[in-house]
C-alpha cells in the first residue's frame, strides 16, 4: 500500500480481469448480433458443412485441452475445499477465470454444431 493505493494493489486484479471479461462478452455480442441480422436479412444456403466441422471440432479440441489444464490447476489450488469456497477464497482469480470461460466456450461450440445439424 502507498499514499495512491491505500488499500494495495491486490485487487486491481479483479477489476482488470472484469474489464477484459466485459470486453470479450461485448465484443463477441456485438459480432454475433451483425452476423444474425445479415444472415436473417440475406440467408445463404448451408455450402461445405465438412469445413464447419473440422473448424468445431478443432476448435473444441483446443477449448478442451486449454479446460483440462485449467481444471488440473484449479483443483490443486482448491484442495479439499469445495468450488465455490474455492472460487470466493481465491487470491488469483486467473485460474478460475479461465476454467469458466472455457467450459462456456465448450459449450458455445456444442450449441454452435448442434445448430449445423438442425
Amino acid at each position: 500500500a502507498d499514499s495512491t493505493h491505500p488499500l494495495g494493489h491486490g485487487r486491481e486484479l479483479y477489476f482488470w480481469s472484469f474489464i477484459v471479461a466485459l470486453l470479450v462478452f461485448a465484443l463477441g455480442a456485438g459480432v454475433s448480433f451483425y452476423e444474425g441480422v445479415v444472415h436473417i436479412l440475406a440467408p445463404e444456403p448451408v455450402s461445405n458443412v465438412k469445413v464447419n466441422y473440422i473448424v468445431l471440432g478443432l476448435s473444441f479440441l483446443f477449448e478442451g485441452s486449454s479446460w483440462l489444464v485449467a481444471l488440473k490447476e484449479f483443483r490443486k489450488q482448491k484442495g479439499r475445499q469445495g468450488w465455490l469456497q474455492a472460487v470466493q477464497s481465491s487470491k488469483d482469480p486467473s485460474v478460475y477465470t479461465v476454467l469458466f470461460e472455457d467450459s462456456a466456450a465448450l459449450l458455445g461450440l456444442t450449441v454452435a454444431f448442434a445448430g449445423i445439424l438442425a
